[in-house]
Formats: C-alpha cells, sequence, structure tokens
C-alpha cells in the first residue's frame, strides 16, 4: 500500500466520522474535523494536489464556527 492510498483512506475515514458524529449532534465532531486538517495539508503536499489547501482553510473555517456556535450557551428565555 502506498502512503497516498493509506494517507487517502485514514482520511476518509476521519470524513465519515465528522458526519457520523455532527448527525449525532455531538460537539467532538467539529474538533475531529478540525484535526483530521493536518492530514489533508500532508496530503495535499504529498500528492501535489495543491487545490486540496483551499478545501483546507473552506473546511477549518467551518469547523471552527460550527464547534463555537455549538458550544454558546442559550439564551435564557424572557419572562
Amino acid at each position: 500500500m502506498t502512503i497516498e492510498l493509506g494517507l487517502s483512506i485514514l482520511l476518509s475515514v476521519f470524513a465519515l466520522t465528522v458526519a457520523e458524529l455532527a448527525g449525532r449532534k455531538l460537539r467532538v465532531a467539529w474538533l475531529v474535523g478540525i484535526s483530521a486538517q493536518a492530514g489533508w495539508v500532508a496530503y495535499a503536499l504529498l500528492t501535489g494536489n495543491f487545490g486540496f489547501l483551499i478545501s483546507v482553510a473552506g473546511f477549518t473555517v467551518i469547523y471552527v464556527r460550527n464547534y463555537r456556535a455549538w458550544n454558546r450557551r442559550p439564551e435564557p428565555a424572557a419572562a
């Protein structure tokens, strides 16, 4: 197995895990997604597919935004 194949399989597992955890409404989903971005950077540099760096930036922003949104405490209801 090549490093490229192994890394692409691992990153696919990460993506599926994020989708499953988010579907269960678990905040940890976004932390898993953020951590996977390092793998996507490695994959982009290793394979020369630098277009993936654009998706890394985009997904990182989305995952951070979602993590922060899901960590906000609900506003107390006005009486």
